[in-house]
């Protein structure tokens, strides 16, 4: 990096049917910074497993918290003490 500033390289996970999960395989891969060509964080390298567990999230069902965005609003909303 340019001045010699040392940043600590963030490894990232997949975000698969609300959820944050590591790849089957734990295998990462870099991606690196076009103008510096240094590394800046590291990804999960899915595999067919990983895909099959995807595609099969579409067909899970969708927990009540989530279908219906406006009562989850609401919710939240209650929780705010008013301002007069």
């Amino acid at each position: 990096m340019p001045g010699g500033v040392k940043t600590d390289v963030r490894t990232y996970r997949m975000y698969v049917n609300g959820e944050w999960v590591n790849s089957k395989s734990n295998r990462t891969f870099p991606v690196y910074d076009p103008a510096t060509e240094e590394v800046i964080a590291q990804v999960p390298e899915a595999n067919d497993e990983d895909v099959n567990y995807g595609a099969g999230a579409w067909t899970r069902p969708v927990p009540p918290r989530r279908q219906d965005p406006a009562k989850c609003c609401h919710a939240r909303r209650s929780g705010i003490p008013q301002h007069r």
